[in-house]
């Protein structure tokens, strides 16, 4: 259990720095599997094969039932997430709003706690495939729920005709910063948590609060550049 938790608390620093493509997927997950303390230590074999497979996820979303749902909620459609007083129980929100509403504004906290769940039963049993897989599909759900373009209802700019800012931000700004990113990362020190819809729709709130500046920056950017070019990236 302790490895478990160990490597769920690097996800989710080092996800908090940034957001995600394919190459920031990699990159956070790179990281967290680098910082681990020594007594916690993966194999070298393992960290790679998690790294690589990080990304799996949304290779699934176009041929896997249910899995596109699972990379983002939009938590600013709830009234109640909205006046602080957001519930965290699924059930509770299928009750209220109905089962196609919910799974349609995204499951993403549930699909981290489920994953979770199924990392510590593949530990337990010590099913070396099984850790593989759920290691590397919670790396990807919690570095997706630290991505504003995934929490929130306005998403890739729809309500603000912003197109295109989704891939703008979480992938072309990576690829053009890459080397910045990795040179400037800095890891907090790690400290236990207790991993809980809470806590994980408490860290989701954070990343949705981000989304105003980013949408600002964008305006910004192409004010400045009049296009989507290197100079709208300076």
């Amino acid at each position: 259990m302790k490895r478990i938790e160990s490597i769920l608390v690097l996800m989710m620093l080092l996800s908090n720095l940034f957001g995600w493509g394919g190459l920031a997927h990699r990159i956070i997950t790179e990281q967290a599997m680098e910082n681990l303390p020594d007594e916690m230590q993966l194999s070298n074999d393992w960290k790679s094969y998690v790294v690589e497979h990080c990304t799996d996820p949304d290779w699934r979303k176009d041929e896997t039932p249910g899995e596109k749902e699972k990379h983002y909620i939009d938590i600013d459609f709830y009234e109640e997430f909205n006046r602080g007083e957001m519930i965290f129980e699924k059930d509770e929100l299928i009750s209220k709003y109905g089962e196609e509403v919910v799974i349609d504004q995204g499951v993403l906290p549930w699909a981290i706690m489920e994953t979770y769940q199924n990392l510590i039963t593949a530990f337990t049993e010590q099913n070396e495939k099984n850790i593989l897989l759920y290691t590397s599909d919670l790396a990807h759900y919690i570095e997706d729920g630290s991505q504003p373009q995934h929490v929130i209802l306005n998403y890739n700019g729809k309500l603000t005709d912003q197109p295109g800012i989704h891939g703008r931000y979480e992938t072309d700004m990576i690829i053009n910063f890459e080397m910045e990113i990795r040179e400037d990362m800095k890891l907090n020190p790690v400290e236990d948590i207790e991993l809980d819809l809470k806590f994980i729709f408490a860290y989701i709130s954070n990343s949705n609060s981000l989304s105003p500046i980013i949408f600002a920056a964008d305006l910004q950017a192409f004010k400045i550049a009049e296009d989507y070019n290197e100079e709208y990236y300076k």
